[in-house]
């Protein structure tokens, strides 16, 4: 590395989040974007169903031993909410019905005359579990989430049920009821018995199919999905964000994929909305330009993991030079010299303002920060040093740099893009950065950004986690230089987008009943509204 262009740095240690792929540290400003516009979601907790299971299960314990004046006790909750799930899972399984993204799909499947429903006798971890789905984001409770429950305040890793979680979990229950024998029932209720003849569990499958919820479960659901304008709000963010979904499926005269939803929600010409609507919607704006900085950085850094493995390249001076040569080879039009300047003006030529610039998107792909995102994933796919992935990295920082400029120009949008860590290298940061010394020649400059951005970055993001089970460091630094501490080259980086949450708010839509949606063979779920 060159001695101090800008001084590497360490980050203080992070004390929110375990790290996973997250070898950037970019991650935390994402998620907490996407908390902003859809609290209470996350991407695995996306039907109905799991809600009113978990919520009686909660309700139905808690019953039981007020019926027999007994207290609650940790161990036997904690076994009867195996017993729910167990029985939920090998219930569907044995009638064929599928449980695609279900906690616990994959348990064992029992052969034998009888079946007993604990989670050991089924190969099952005690912590692949429905309520950790359910639950996470924060889902089940409160604070932003559905507020069915609420941790026991004497009990660990047990909960309550509020008023509307109590209505949720009798709506649940009546269902049972109605389609269970009185013998079913009670062995489903009773938090003393685990063991039945195997060839009975089929017969809990049509009680609570999966895609079956009732219409007083989506009613009761409903409420606390999109709550009203009484609630708080965090809630009031998502009811919003959910207008903003509708009002793009509402506008649109076909049915719409996910990702031609997130392209409206983004760049469409949507009639006039209301304020908290509109609010919604630059967020959403926002998170995109935050979603593309955090991918393109990530994919410069996989592409750096692939020279050191196949150009056996040890130092930042050799992978500048080899991005620059990418540029040239994919762009010969450009002027390595003064590309930077370059695009930096063209893209500001295309709209003097951010609505300007992501309308383009439309009539020019290069100006579609969504859907060049998606394309970049799949670009960084593979194991070899393509070239123009290097391009459409850099041409996408810089795209999104003009976008953030055009944020931070106005008043009522330049919150949007500005976050106070500059550990995790907001948006502000890097639009101010790269202005600063888009001057320079494209060699200078990304060699500055291998060094500052990725380099440094990487190895304080990864030196702060570090425990004694679980090192985050891919990089490190020896007599040859920068070198790969991975196992092998299939494991150089090929990130992807983070979820966002928007197909989870779709379904969940989709599960209450408001809108519609099909499956084409071989494409990507299509939603609708009905049109009386």
């Amino acid at each position: 590395m060159n001695s101090i262009i800008e001084s590497p740095f360490f980050l203080p240690p992070h004390k929110d989040e375990s790290g996973g792929v997250d070898y950037l540290g970019l991650r935390a400003i994402n998620l907490q974007m996407m908390d902003q516009l859809l609290p209470g979601l996350n991407n695995v907790a996306n039907r109905i169903r799991p809600f009113s299971l978990l919520t009686w299960t909660i309700w139905a314990y808690e019953d039981y031993q007020k019926e027999r004046n007994s207290h609650l006790e940790a161990r036997q909750y904690l076994k009867f909410r195996e017993k729910i799930e167990a029985l939920f899972v090998l219930s569907h399984r044995f009638a064929g019905i599928p449980l695609t993204g279900i906690a616990g799909a994959q348990q064992r499947i029992e052969t034998r005359k009888k079946t007993t429903l604990r989670f050991e006798d089924l190969g099952r971890q005690s912590r692949n579990t429905l309520i950790e789905a359910v639950n996470y984001g924060p889902g089940l409770k409160g604070d932003g989430g559905y507020h069915f429950a609420y941790p026991h305040p004497a009990v660990p890793k047990a909960f309550l049920v509020t008023k509307v979680g109590e209505r949720l979990a009798k709506a649940f229950d009546e269902r049972l009821r109605k389609k269970l024998t009185e013998s079913q029932y009670e062995f489903l209720r009773s938090p003393d018995h685990f063991t039945l003849p195997t060839d009975e569990v089929v017969a809990f499958a049509s009680a609570w199919h999966l895609e079956k919820p009732s219409s007083k479960e989506q009613m009761e659901f409903f409420s606390r999905f999109y709550p009203s304008n009484d609630s708080g709000s965090r809630e009031q963010t998502r009811v919003a964000t959910i207008d903003l979904i509708l009002s793009v499926l509402e506008h649109s005269r076909e049915p719409l994929s996910a990702h031609e939803i997130r392209l409206s929600m983004t760049m469409g010409d949507l009639p006039p909305l209301p304020r908290a609507v509109e609010d919604a919607r630059w967020r959403w704006k926002a998170l995109q330009l935050r979603q593309a900085q955090r991918l393109a950085l990530e994919v410069l850094f996989g592409w750096m993991e692939r020279c050191i493995w196949q150009e056996d390249m040890h130092t930042t001076s050799q992978y500048a030079s080899r991005m620059t040569e990418a540029v040239r080879q994919v762009r010969p039009d450009w002027n390595v010299e003064t590309v930077l300047a370059g695009r930096l003006t063209y893209f500001a030529a295309m709209g003097d303002t951010s609505e300007a610039l992501f309308s383009h998107g439309w009539t020019h792909p290069e100006c579609n920060v969504v859907g060049a995102a998606v394309e970049l994933v799949k670009a960084a796919r593979g194991l070899t040093l393509d070239d123009e992935v290097v391009v459409s990295a850099l041409d996408l920082l810089i795209l999104v740099a003009v976008h953030t400029e055009h944020f931070l120009r106005s008043p009522t949008l330049a919150p949007y893009v500005i976050n106070a860590s500059y550990q995790r290298l907001p948006l502000q940061w890097w639009a101010t950065t790269l202005r600063a010394h888009g001057g320079e020649s494209l060699q200078t400059f990304l060699q500055r950004l291998i060094e500052t951005w990725l380099v440094s970055q990487h190895l304080g993001v990864a030196a702060s986690r570090s425990t004694d089970d679980s090192g985050r460091m891919r990089l490190s630094i020896d007599d040859a230089g920068i070198s790969s501490l991975l196992q092998g080259e299939n494991e150089c980086w090929s990130p992807t987008l983070t979820a966002d949450r928007v197909v989870t708010a779709l379904s969940l839509l989709h599960e209450c009943g408001k809108i519609e949606c099909y499956s084409p063979e071989e494409d990507e779920t299509r939603y609708f509204v009905t049109r009386l």
